[in-house]
């Protein structure tokens, strides 16, 4: 718990300090993990399929469901593919 404590202090000092959300979302990228792989999104009212393509500016996942736009989703339950 202290681990996490002092990095969500860390996180809040840099918002604090003006970095704002482009801070947050460039540390975010670097350690996000599954980008390029096979996803399901599921929300309230529907389940989506397609590729995790990465988080946009304001930190929403990008779903690519292969339809030639990608998809900003801000809440949502993420499910990985099972890669056997």
């Amino acid at each position: 718990f202290a681990h996490l404590f002092r990095e969500m202090a860390t996180v809040l000092e840099e918002w604090d300090e003006g970095r704002g959300i482009t801070t947050v979302v460039d540390r975010w990228r670097r350690v996000a993990c599954g980008i390029g792989e096979k996803i399901t999104v599921n929300l309230p009212e529907r389940s989506l399929n397609g590729t995790f393509a990465g988080i946009d500016d304001t930190g929403f996942l990008l779903l690519d469901t292969g339809h030639g736009s990608l998809m900003p989703i801000a809440a949502g339950d993420v499910f990985f593919a099972r890669t056997e």
